[in-house]
């Protein structure tokens, strides 16, 4: 019976270890040495781990909209700082503040900071970088 229980257990560290999807760093994915501020509606929030995902679609001067995908922090990061699900409402105009996408053509941030309508600004950031350029939101 231990026997058993043992190669039960060794199955289980081997198949765990194979399917945890590995996180990776932010340097790898983002520019850390540029800083993109847009400004747009929200159209969806992905309220999920490992980050939360706010998407923004902005009027590009020839009025065609165009969306950004904006990675923040987990939920429970999120909720430390204060900020909760309502607090980004659908059909929100708001500012963000971050790093943009190493990848060309690829519209997503790594983002650091939401300003509201009245001014109010949120720490959306993941964990703040060693590297690049550092600011931290007002």
């Amino acid at each position: 019976m231990t026997m058993r229980w043992t190669i039960l257990f060794a199955l289980l560290c081997v198949t765990t270890v194979v399917t945890i999807p590995a996180h990776h760093s932010m340097s790898q994915e983002f520019d850390m040495n540029r800083h993109v501020t847009a400004t747009g509606v929200i159209t969806k929030v992905d309220w999920t781990n490992p980050h939360i995902w706010i998407y923004l679609d902005m009027q590009t001067p020839a009025r065609r909209d165009i969306g950004w995908g904006i990675q923040s922090a987990p939920p429970g990061g999120l909720k430390a700082k204060g900020v909760t699900a309502s607090s980004l409402p659908i059909g929100t105009r708001v500012t963000v503040e971050g790093f943009p996408s190493l990848r060309p053509g690829v519209r997503t941030l790594s983002g650091i900071s939401l300003t509201l309508p009245d001014g109010k600004v949120l720490d959306i950031r993941d964990t703040w970088p060693t590297t690049g350029t550092q600011r931290k939101p007002n």
